[in-house]
């Protein structure tokens, strides 16, 4: 009798069809090939786990699937639609409505007619299962989570760029001057 604790199954790319989650199966004893089956019921637990978008994007690019390995560096690049080896940072840049740059969060600036409108922008993967988190500090030091929806300004195939306005003040009565997004799985 042999225990399996674990088995992988990947699947051929591109491949169609419906996956089986039910199977009929029957267990031969010690003796010959095709002889002495035993009839005994069986069961079989098939426990499949489905890998995140994370651990497929990982895998696909061969890096590991453990979205804390190296510092959370590989979680950081999926979330904002970086490379896989982190080549290419720069900021996310938006022009007229369109994602021209993938990057890092950045602050984005507009002219109103009574002043300046500050806003955080950053990019978000789409279904991607990932919890984005925009924060605010007056010193780096204290952080304030953000309490407005983010507002989506443009989009790709896997993409969105979204805002935040910086607040007037945050709880200790200072103004916003920094900002960052935490992103967990």
């Amino acid at each position: 009798q042999a225990e399996v604790s674990n088995v992988v199954f990947t699947p051929t790319p591109n491949q169609t069809g419906i996956p089986y989650t039910s199977f009929n199966c029957q267990v031969e004893d010690d003796g010959p090939i095709g002889s002495n089956l035993d009839f005994t019921p069986n069961t079989l637990t098939l426990n499949v786990t489905v890998p995140t978008p994370f651990q497929a994007w990982a895998i696909a690019n061969g890096l590991p699937t453990d979205p804390n390995a190296n510092g959370g560096a590989n979680l950081i690049n999926f979330a904002f639609g970086l490379n896989a080896d982190g080549s290419g940072l720069g900021e996310i840049t938006v022009i007229n409505g369109v994602i021209s740059q993938r990057g890092g969060p950045v602050t984005s600036m507009a002219s109103t007619p009574n002043g300046v409108d500050f806003k955080a922008m950053f990019g978000r993967r789409k279904n991607a299962g990932l919890t984005y988190t925009v924060q605010f500090s007056t010193d780096l030091m204290g952080w304030e989570n953000n309490t407005v929806t983010p507002t989506v300004i443009a989009e790709d195939a896997e993409m969105e760029a979204c805002t935040v306005p910086y607040p007037f003040f945050l709880s200790d009565g200072q103004k916003a001057r920094f900002f960052r997004v935490s992103v967990s799985p």
